[in-house]
């Protein structure tokens, strides 16, 4: 299976800048079946500090739907 890694500022679950783009062309990518990995800072938008389900973490690993 190919692999795709996708680098971006922000991701799900923010919804503002970027987010439903990246979060779009992963689930497109998932969709043409490749497995898509994506690196983003934790969530912070819009009250500008990290919301506080992942705060005190250094690093968080998720899977939303297919996309981890």
């Amino acid at each position: 299976m190919k692999r795709v890694v996708i680098l971006t500022g922000y991701f799900k679950p923010e919804f503002t800048g970027i987010a439903p783009h990246a979060s779009g062309l992963a689930d497109e990518l998932i969709s043409k079946g490749l497995q898509v990995d994506v690196f983003a800072p934790m969530p912070f938008y819009p009250d500008w500090s990290i919301w506080r389900e992942y705060r005190g973490k250094l690093f968080a690993r998720e899977n939303l739907g297919k996309v981890r």
